[in-house]
Parts: structure tokens; C-alpha cells; sequence
């Protein structure tokens, strides 16, 4: 990963929630696995002792509830409100030991929108009563970039990526 390479050149990293840092390895600074994690009974951290730390201060989770359950169930409200609300304590957490220490490299996974895309993306084009959930969760997504680049501090390069995107459906 980059972070070893920066780890090798004396440089601190701050990994949160980044796809395939299960199972976690030795980091010079601190790492949480992310999706790929199997569960919370793992050891998802590095050091071992921050699982603990972020679950009692925080109340941090790993994983959500049976989504497909949820959504075919049609408690869209509940889903989407355990979405938004894990996804505040993972932006919590990250932000609280982004400002703990100076890091040289930090990078927190976002990965809601993602999901929300995948369940919603063909109400946005209908009078779907749930037609604005995307649009609605990428407001939140960019209150969490600014949360994210306020915890940092001044004089911080930030760089946003997505690993891919959305279209509309085929015939819409």
C-alpha cells in the first residue's frame, strides 16, 4: 500500500475504512479495516487496542443490519437513517484523530453513497417518493468533506476521489 511506502520514509498515516485493509497489518500510525472486514469480532485495527477505544467512545460499527431485509421489507427510513447515522460516527471518529496528531498522509473511505446509488438510482428518474435520496445523501457526503478538511486544519492538500460512478437507467 502507499502508507507502507510513506511508514518506510519515517511518515505517520491515518487509515480509516480504506476497501481491503483486512485483515490489518502493522501501519506507522493507526488503521481500521474496512469492508472487506469480516466482523467485528476480528481483530479490524491496528494497534489491536484501538478496536475497543473507537467502539466504547464512539459507539463505532463495521457493518450495517441486513440491507436487502430493509429494502425489501420497504423501511427505507430505517435504512437510510442507519446509514446516516454510522456513517456520522465513522466521520466522527476519523475526525477526532485527525485532530489528535499531525498526520503526513490521512484517508477515511466514504462508502454509502455507493449503496444508496445501487437502491436508488432509478427513483431519481420517476415520482418516486424517494426520488431525492441521492441527491439528499451527497449533501451530507459534502458536509462530511468539510468536516473532514476542518478537522485537518490549514495548509492540507485534499484530494477527493470515487472508484467509479452512476448513469441513468437504460430506457429512462
Amino acid at each position: 500500500y502507499f502508507w507502507d511506502f510513506l511508514g518506510k520514509a519515517g511518515k505517520r498515516s491515518l487509515i480509516f475504512s480504506v476497501l481491503s485493509t483486512y485483515p490489518v497489518k502493522p501501519v506507522n500510525g493507526l488503521c481500521i479495516g474496512g469492508f472487506s472486514t469480516p466482523n467485528e469480532e476480528v481483530d479490524f485495527t491496528y494497534p489491536k487496542e484501538l478496536k475497543d477505544e473507537i467502539i466504547s467512545k464512539f459507539g463505532y460499527r463495521l457493518h450495517y443490519a441486513n440491507v436487502k431485509e430493509f429494502y425489501a421489507r420497504g423501511q427505507h427510513d430505517e435504512m437510510l437513517k442507519m446509514f446516516y447515522d454510522r456513517m456520522n460516527i465513522k466521520v466522527t471518529t476519523f475526525c477526532h484523530y485527525l485532530k489528535k496528531e499531525k498526520w503526513d498522509f490521512a484517508v477515511c473511505s466514504i462508502t454509502k453513497g455507493d449503496t444508496i446509488s445501487h437502491y436508488y438510482w432509478a427513483d431519481m428518474f420517476t415520482n418516486s417518493p424517494r426520488k431525492n435520496v441521492i441527491e439528499n445523501w451527497y449533501g451530507v457526503a459534502d458536509s462530511y468533506i468539510k468536516r473532514f478538511i476542518d478537522a485537518a486544519g490549514p495548509n492540507v492538500n485534499v484530494i477527493l476521489i470515487s472508484d467509479h460512478g452512476f448513469r441513468a437507467p437504460i430506457g429512462a
